[in-house]
C-alpha cells in the first residue's frame, strides 16, 4: 500500500468518526408500547339516533355508520404510548395520562364476511388515558378509559348533505362495574400486560360518528342532530415494545452515511 492510498484512507475514516460521533452522541430514543386490540361488534351496545326539526315536522335521520352491515363483524385497532409514562395528574380516585402527539390509533371495521367497511384515515392523536379506582357496589370500582377526538376521518363514511365536518370519537373502555368485588387494578399505573385488560368484564371498543345543528340543547328550531355509535367486545390484545419515530430515522441515516463512506472508498481505491 503507498504512502497516498494510505493518507487518503485514513482520510475517509478521519471523515466517517467526524460524522457519525454527532449522531452517537443523541440521547437514547424512548421507547414506545404498541397496543393491538381484536374483538367482535356487539349489537346490544351499538345505536343510532338522529332527528331533525324545522319548526313543525320531525324527520328521523339514517346513521352515519351501517350498523346493520357492521353485525356479525369485527375490528383491529392499535395506538403506541411512551413506555416511560407518568401521570399529569392524580387524586385519591383518578389518575389521568397525556399520551402526546406521537400516540397515533388505526382502527379497521370488517363486516361479517371479513370485508373492510370502515377505517380510520390520516393521524389521530391520542388525547387521554384515565385510570379510576373507587369505592363502588359494596367493593371498587376499577376503570381504564383512553379516549382521542377528531383529527382523523373515517373512510367509507359520507357527511349527510349541508354537512361539512363530522364529530368522531375513538374509545377503550375496560371497567368492573359488573364484579366490584373483584379487584383488577392494584394501583393506578397503566398495565403493560395483555392479561390485566382480558380480565376485566367490562371490555369495549366504540367508534362514534356525531353532527348537529342549530340550537339543540334548547330545541329551537330549525335544528338537527344524528349519533351513531358502534360497539365491539374486545378479545384480543397484544402488547410489543417499538421505538420511537425519531429512532428509526436516525438508524436509517447512520446506514446511509455508512455505505455512502464505503461507495466512497470503493471509488477511490
Amino acid at each position: 500500500m503507498n504512502t497516498l492510498t494510505r493518507c487518503r484512507r485514513l482520510l475517509v475514516c478521519a471523515l466517517w468518526i467526524s460524522c457519525l460521533l454527532p449522531l452517537l452522541s443523541r440521547p437514547a430514543a424512548a421507547q414506545m408500547l404498541k397496543f393491538t386490540f381484536r374483538g367482535s361488534y356487539d349489537p346490544n351496545l351499538s345505536y343510532s339516533d338522529g332527528q331533525a326539526f324545522d319548526g313543525t315536522n320531525y324527520t328521523n335521520l339514517p346513521p352515519t355508520l351501517d350498523l346493520g352491515a357492521l353485525e356479525g363483524g369485527t375490528f383491529t385497532a392499535s395506538f403506541t404510548v411512551p413506555a416511560a409514562l407518568t401521570p399529569s395528574s392524580q387524586t385519591s380516585r383518578k389518575a389521568t395520562y397525556d399520551f402526546g402527539p406521537a400516540s397515533s390509533i388505526q382502527f379497521t371495521l370488517f363486516d361479517a364476511a371479513g370485508q373492510v367497511k370502515y377505517q380510520s384515515s390520516g393521524s389521530a392523536a391520542f388525547v387521554q388515558g384515565n385510570v379510576y379506582r373507587f369505592p363502588y357496589g359494596g367493593g371498587n370500582a376499577n376503570q381504564f378509559v383512553y379516549t382521542t377526538f377528531g383529527s382523523f376521518d373515517v373512510l367509507g363514511v359520507t357527511p349527510p348533505q349541508g354537512t361539512s365536518d363530522l364529530g368522531k370519537i375513538v374509545q377503550f373502555n375496560f371497567s368492573n362495574y359488573t364484579d366490584p368485588l373483584h379487584t383488577y387494578l392494584s394501583d393506578f399505573s397503566l398495565p403493560t400486560d395483555p392479561s390485566t385488560y382480558l380480565s376485566f368484564p367490562e371490555r369495549q371498543f366504540n367508534v362514534q360518528v356525531s353532527y348537529g345543528d342549530g340550537d339543540i340543547e334548547n330545541g329551537v328550531d330549525p335544528y338537527r342532530f344524528f349519533d351513531t355509535n358502534a360497539y365491539y367486545m374486545v378479545n384480543s390484545v397484544r402488547i410489543n415494545t417499538v421505538p420511537e419515530p425519531g429512532s428509526v430515522a436516525f438508524i436509517s441515516s447512520v446506514g446511509l452515511l455508512g455505505a455512502g463512506v464505503l461507495l466512497g472508498r470503493r471509488k477511490r481505491s
